[in-house]
């Protein structure tokens, strides 16, 4: 089946200005908030089953509304409904193909949507079903952040509602059953870059980077938290990325580049601590102890305690002889 037009626009509406441009179109219109103005930005309305470019006059614009009617039986491609802005009108705000508002500035309590789509499919099909789709397609250089985006959303009193408020989510990703993945986001080869799945666990192929003076990890209340390294070791570099300052293996060893501090915003603990100690395999409180005085700490036997103040060859260093609190000196060289 030929495409059908279901969209036709002709009017005469009279010539505001004289300008010859305006004479020869079908029709030639302003809209600014639903009031003709003759004297604002002129342009025409047509309906069309070509989507390539028009060449409007210098500062006009043209809105296209098709419907690519195609049978089972012949034609190629798919189904559209095509809505379409051409415009070269220069040092404007912006453009909008399509604009949706939705109003409520009285009375009342109701759920407002300026745009809602749905796509359903039940049966049949093994193609991809998208509710949205945006496609970006410029070439014009971006700035790598904010001039060529495919979805930009803000929130703000638009100059017209007084006293607007903090918005909450700017994206909302909700539904029941659901959705498997959150947001995935692929490279040029259709590998994954970025992925969060429905169990929130996030999947990112570079860097996680952390900034500002509050940039943390944070477990909240969880009992346990992991952090997993890669399939050698877990590495915690410089800033500058030149040197890898710890490194933990898969088998547990850690290397430290430069000093390791133990409990060391701990003042040193008289008699010794449990809370200022370096710990050995699976037995419980074996390890190495310090403290000021002669140790009174509760220890794994064969423990080793180092006296901070000892001088003499039986003050510097003890052994738990039991695991009750029982201490020896270990006598050392003068």
């Amino acid at each position: 089946m030929a495409d059908v037009i279901t969209a036709n626009l002709a009017m005469t509406l009279p010539d505001f200005d004289g300008a010859a441009d305006e004479r020869t179109l079908a029709a030639n219109f302003s809209l600014l908030d639903g009031v003709l103005e003759p004297f604002a930005h002129h342009g025409f309305l047509m309906a069309s089953s070509d989507l390539d470019s028009p060449t409007p006059p210098a500062n006009l614009f043209s809105v296209y509304q098709t419907k690519h009617d195609i049978s089972a039986g012949g034609g190629g491609g798919g189904v559209m409904a095509d809505f379409t802005l051409f415009t070269n009108v220069s040092a404007q705000p912006g453009s909008a193909a399509l604009r949706a508002i939705a109003s409520q500035r009285v009375a009342g309590d109701d759920d407002l949507r300026a745009f809602e789509v749905h796509t359903m499919r039940s049966v049949g099909g093994t193609r991809s079903t998208w509710c949205m789709e945006v496609g970006l397609h410029t070439t014009q250089p971006g700035n790598g952040y904010t001039i060529n985006n495919g979805i930009y959303m803000y929130s703000s009193d638009w100059g017209i509602l007084t006293g607007a408020v903090k918005a909450d989510a700017a994206l909302l990703i909700a539904g029941d059953p659901g959705w498997s993945r959150g947001i995935i986001y692929y490279a040029a080869d259709n590998s994954t870059l970025f992925d969060v799945d429905e169990f929130g666990i996030v999947t990112a192929k570079g860097g996680l980077f952390l900034t500002g003076a509050g940039a943390r990890l944070d477990f909240a209340s969880q009992v346990n938290g992991t952090i997993r390294g890669g399939s050698t070791s877990l590495a915690f570099q410089s800033v500058d990325g030149a040197n890898n300052n710890m490194t933990i293996a898969n088998d547990g060893s850690v290397g430290v580049r430069a000093t390791l501090g133990v409990a060391n915003t701990v003042a040193t603990p008289a008699g010794g601590s449990t809370g200022c100690r370096l710990v050995f395999g699976t037995t419980a409180g074996f390890g190495i102890y310090v403290g000021s005085g002669a140790p009174t700490v509760v220890a794994a036997q064969g423990s080793m305690y180092l006296r901070s103040e000892g001088s003499s060859t039986s003050t510097r260093a003890y052994i738990a002889t039991n695991s009750a609190g029982a201490w020896t000196a270990i006598t050392t060289a003068s």
